[in-house]
This record gives C-alpha cells, structure tokens and sequence, in this order.
C-alpha cells in the first residue's frame, strides 16, 4: 500500500494506492482517472519515491534505471504507444513496487499481471484490486 500525505497543494488530490508489490493494469475503460492520477503522481514525485512516465517521455529519452531502484509505486501512462519498452525494468522490480499500467491492448503485453481500478471524486483517487 502507498499513500500520499504530501497534500500541501490544494491541486493535488489525496492518492492511496491499496495494492501490494506487483503488476498492475488498469481496464480499458476511458474517462476512470488513469491520466489525473498519472498526474498526481507526476506533481508529488520530488516528495516520494514515485516514477510517473507517459509516450512525451520517449522523446526525451528519460532514463528510468535510477529512479526505480527506490521507487515504492511506477506508473506508465498510455503504454501501448511505447509498448514493451520497458519490460526488464517492470520484471525486475514487480517484487519491490507497485507498477501501474495504463495499457488499453493487453493482448500483446510480455508481462504476468493483474487488474486494477480507480475510484476517484474531487479530492481523492483510490486504486484497489479488480
């Protein structure tokens, strides 16, 4: 489980993550949420220890090899458009954090995974087990 206490910006929503270590993918529904809380995440990284990357990412190159070595929750937004990119860094590490991912064709996806689901309202998204 993680949780976001930094709530010092009004902006932010409330974050828990009800999930053990492991593998995470969220339904193919759209509009649940996936996005803001990608982006809460995004807003509360520099306090936890969370790594948040989306598709823009690729185009810079971002290196992840450091930031996950102590990450408690990695997320990847939209993840079928750098689909697989990322496997040797969501294996090694599905024993340490929690890996969210926001993939809407799973078929084709090379990693052993359950579903997730977002509820969400104004001030809070809560991600559990489906």
């Amino acid at each position: 489980m993680w949780t976001n206490n930094y709530n010092g910006e009004q902006y932010i929503p409330y974050v828990t993550i009800d999930l053990d270590p492991g593998i995470y993918v969220f339904s193919r529904d759209r509009a649940t949420g996936k996005t803001r809380l990608y982006k809460a995440l995004l807003d509360v990284k520099r306090y936890k220890d969370v790594v948040a990357y989306t598709y823009e990412d690729t185009f810079d190159n971002k290196d992840l090899s450091n930031s996950v070595k102590t990450a408690k929750v990695i997320m990847f937004d939209r993840y079928d458009l750098y689909r697989n990119k990322f496997t040797d860094i969501i294996c090694k590490y599905s024993d340490k954090a929690i890996i969210l991912i926001d993939c809407k064709n799973t078929e084709d996806l090379d990693v052993g995974y359950d579903f997730c689901k977002i509820d969400m309202s104004i001030d809070r998204i809560t991600v559990t087990k489906m």
